[in-house]
């Protein structure tokens, strides 16, 4: 399959491929919920028709703000490190 052309990845000793990938995230927004404390967020993800809606805990959005800040940190670092 791999050399046919079909997308794959390496994770940890195994081999993933076609939906057993991690899909790609093409779009994002957040917005905040009506009726509820908290934010409705919207990802658009490649090779869905739709998009899908998540909601979050005003907790929960601080929370996964803090990772994705974490985790640019360390990119930025790293792209620093190999250049």
């Amino acid at each position: 399959m791999i050399d046919a052309g079909s997308p794959w990845c390496m994770e940890g000793h195994s081999v993933l491929l076609g939906q057993d990938i991690t899909p790609v995230l093409e779009s994002w927004s957040a917005r905040p919920s009506v009726g509820a404390e908290g934010f409705t967020l919207t990802l658009q993800v490649a090779g869905q028709i739709k998009p899908f809606d998540v909601f979050l805990t005003a907790s929960e959005a601080k929370t996964l703000a803090a990772f994705i800040n974490a985790a640019s940190n360390d990119s930025v670092r790293q792209h620093l490190t190999t250049r």
